[in-house]
């Protein structure tokens, strides 16, 4: 619609670049990973927001004895 297409271009031409870099790297920082399986390093140079585990996963998780 007219609406739609007007919006994009003031957000995508207007908007200035440190903001559209700053929804990028907040958007890029959840990186959700599998329960299941084992953690990977991190290789990155951006930011990487802390994982929870899931409340179901810690129930039936082992205890290490």
């Amino acid at each position: 619609t007219r609406m739609e297409n007007l919006t994009r271009k003031i957000v995508l031409n207007y908007m200035p670049a440190s903001l559209r870099r700053k929804a990028y790297v907040q958007t890029m920082a959840y990186r959700p990973q599998a329960s299941f399986l084992p953690k990977i390093e991190y290789r990155g140079s951006g930011k990487v927001n802390p994982q929870k585990e899931s409340k179901r996963y810690k129930k039936t998780k082992p205890v290490a004895v």
